[in-house]
């Protein structure tokens, strides 16, 4: 069975699989770098870490893979802005916001040319994200 490409902002990958960005310490850089080199979209999870942790994780993943690697940073988690401001700096291809999302990130996103993904649960809040970016 041919499955589709699955395609966010300038990113195309081979399978539209997203591996879920499970946190403390589950999606690490060697699950993620898996994902991504199978033709997924593998994510590093970021909440519980410390910005060294997750840089360090973001380049033992692209160490591991040349596919396509994600953060997952919980929008309630007190230090999201600053992980996920460390992600963009660091190079990750993209960002997905779970437990809510900042209209603010999705700037972020803009000013590193990066997708931010949100993951929400209504598609009110589906098309208030695709409005916001």
């Amino acid at each position: 069975m041919q499955l589709p490409t699955l395609r966010i902002g300038n990113l195309e990958a081979r399978l539209p699989i997203i591996q879920g960005g499970m946190a403390v310490r589950i999606s690490t850089a060697p699950l993620a770098a898996a994902v991504a080199n199978e033709g997924g979209i593998g994510l590093i999870a970021g909440t519980g870490m410390t910005v060294p942790e997750l840089k360090q994780e973001i380049r033992q993943a692209r160490n591991l893979s040349k596919g396509i690697i994600g953060v997952n940073v919980m929008f309630a988690a007190r230090e999201f802005q600053t992980l996920v401001t460390a992600a963009l700096e660091e190079g990750i291809d993209l960002v997905v916001s779970g437990a809510g999302f900042s209209r603010d990130m999705f700037q972020w996103g803009r000013k590193y040319n990066k997708p931010i993904v949100p993951i929400v649960a209504t598609s009110r809040l589906a098309k208030l994200a695709e409005g916001l970016g």
